[in-house]
């Protein structure tokens, strides 16, 4: 409810917040264990082979891995749902659109995992996993990124229509609109040159502290605003 927003939004600032300290633990885990989880296609035979003769040490590395992706999936979700609070009042459709298709986002993010986890603790036990396991994985890879940026265009072109408000709120506002158009931008460049995908994901670490910091900032200024009109 519109009363509660404050409280909503900052709820939403702390797990959006534990989702940018997970893109730490995802940078320090690239920068000691390169590798990790597989995304792209590739022949399966070859991630056999890998997963086969990995050592005790990979495994558990790639496994860290997984499941502090899994907790950054919390706070991806939280930003789709913190700018959802903020657009939800001027229109009804698209705001419910972009928050549907963040929670499939998430969904298709945690089945992505899961495939992951099957493939890091059946290989090196001796499960030879068919084909159709990989292109399952895939596939929901592509889902996820590709519902992430058509939310992420549903929520830039929301904010930006609904400017309203003290200067602040509007500035608030337009920081997140650039965030997310970033993340959109970089995001479907990289679906036709994957080189791009490493920029998308740098950009993950301001974009969740910033996110965390404005929605933060964002749920006193209604605070504010329902204590002064009460």
């Amino acid at each position: 409810m519109k009363e509660d927003i404050g409280t909503q939004l900052r709820i939403a600032s702390v797990f959006v917040f534990i989702g940018f300290l997970m893109t730490i633990g995802m940078a320090a885990g690239t920068i000691l264990s390169p590798g990790g989880q597989f995304h792209e296609p590739m022949d399966p035979q070859i991630i056999i082979n890998e997963l086969s003769t990995a050592e005790i040490g990979a495994l558990y590395s790639g496994l860290t891995g997984i499941v502090i992706d899994t907790f950054f999936i919390i706070g991806y979700i939280a930003i789709f749902y913190g700018i959802f609070l903020l657009v939800r009042d001027k229109e009804s459709f698209f705001p419910k659109l972009g928050m549907i298709l963040g929670l499939t986002t998430g969904m298709c993010d945690m089945i992505e995992n899961a495939i992951h986890v099957a493939l890091y603790t059946g290989i090196p036990n001796g499960w030879t996993p068919d084909g159709l396991v990989f292109a399952s994985l895939w596939s929901f890879t592509f889902i996820k990124d590709l519902t992430s940026y058509m939310a992420g265009m549903i929520f830039v072109v929301m904010l930006l229509m609904t400017l309203d408000g003290p200067i602040d709120m509007k500035l608030y506002k337009i920081v997140l609109a650039i965030l997310v158009a970033l993340y959109v931008g970089l995001g479907s460049i990289a679906v036709v040159e994957n080189s791009f995908l490493l920029f998308r994901d740098l950009s993950f670490m301001v974009d969740m502290l910033l996110g965390a910091l404005i929605l933060n900032r964002m749920s006193k200024l209604y605070e504010n605003q329902q204590s002064t009109s009460s």
